[in-house]
């Protein structure tokens, strides 16, 4: 199912192939590949998205379900509060506390949905241009 998202994305131009490095005008990067005998279980595929958070609510207002986990670096979290972090301490997490979304994956998630799902990306960000 992980493959199929790739192609699609790569297809409607959203996100680089894989021998390519994300530039402007791709506007989802997708997790990295398998290295060489390894298999990931995707249990979520989780996107770096531009304008996420209006990305999420198009999607949703399709009738797309999406996620955010973690929409705050953990050691901002209030347990975390005596470590004394404040903003800038950590720029990556931070970065991607506002760009990660997870699209729809699941067992037996077909290809049809999967296409549909990046044909609602690509309306979206087609709006956008």
């Amino acid at each position: 199912a992980a493959e199929v998202y790739r192609t699609l994305f790569w297809r409607a131009g959203l996100s680089p192939g894989e021998d390519e490095t994300s530039h402007p005008g791709h506007r989802i990067v997708l997790p990295a590949t398998e290295a060489a005998g390894d298999r990931h279980t995707y249990n979520l595929f989780v996107v770096k998205a531009d304008m996420r958070d209006e990305l999420a609510g198009f999607l949703e207002s399709s009738g797309i379900q999406t996620r955010v986990y973690y929409d705050m670096p953990l050691p901002y979290h209030p347990v975390f509060s005596g470590n004394g972090h404040t903003s800038g301490d950590f720029p990556v997490a931070e970065s991607a506390s506002r760009c990660v979304l997870a699209l729809p994956m699941f067992p037996g998630i077909t290809e049809a949905q999967q296409h549909r799902v990046v044909e609602a990306v690509s309306r979206f960000y087609r709006s956008k241009s």
